[in-house]
């Protein structure tokens, strides 16, 4: 038992020292211009089953060198993954981000999408749901009253209030929908 124990701790010391000599040596191949190679040695390492933020980090870089910014892109974004407050790489993916080709531009809204969208953005989500419990209960008073009361005037007043709860419900739920879709989308 002693000697897995003892064969499992060398293989892990063993390949973590390999790692890190194969990531010394992709940041030499990067300092001597050798690009091509770098990338070449930085994905045998990813390959291995080895991450982090440098390792994706300098990868994106040699993309970057080689004016390869999709790439580029693609591997500053998984470096902010695991290092999401990074100035090095915030200020890199911003100057590769700025060097696409293809600028496309968000499709305005429609006049009424834009109203909706407003009227979703008055309160936050909580607000919304609180709203939508609200009415839901008025609609259930109302009901309630419609259903116990006697005189036609009262039935008549109740089921006109209790319809226009209702109708408030759904436009309040519709509305929480949207802020839902909204967050999820910035």
């Amino acid at each position: 038992m002693r000697t897995l124990v003892l064969l499992f701790l060398v293989s892990f010391f063993w390949g973590g020292a390999q790692g890190e000599l194969d990531f010394e040596k992709a940041n030499s191949l990067y300092n001597e211009g050798g690009y091509a190679a770098a990338i070449q040695a930085y994905e045998n390492i990813l390959n291995s089953g080895l991450h982090s933020a440098e390792l994706y980090y300098n990868l994106a870089n040699c993309y970057y060198k080689q004016n390869n910014v999709g790439h580029s892109i693609y591997y500053y974004e998984k470096a902010l993954v695991l290092a999401p407050k990074d100035n090095s790489i915030l200020n890199n993916l911003s100057f590769a981000q700025k060097m696409t080709v293809d600028k496309i531009e968000p499709i305005p809204e429609a006049g009424f999408l834009s109203f909706i969208n407003a009227a979703a953005k008055l309160f936050v989500l909580d607000a919304w749901a609180g709203i939508c419990v609200c009415l839901m209960l008025i609609f259930v008073g109302f009901f309630t009253a419609y259903y116990l009361s006697y005189s036609t005037r009262k039935k008549r007043l109740n089921f006109v209030f209790g319809s226009l709860s209702l109708l408030g419900f759904v436009v309040a739920l519709s509305l929480t929908f949207q802020k839902e879709r909204l967050l999820n989308t910035e």
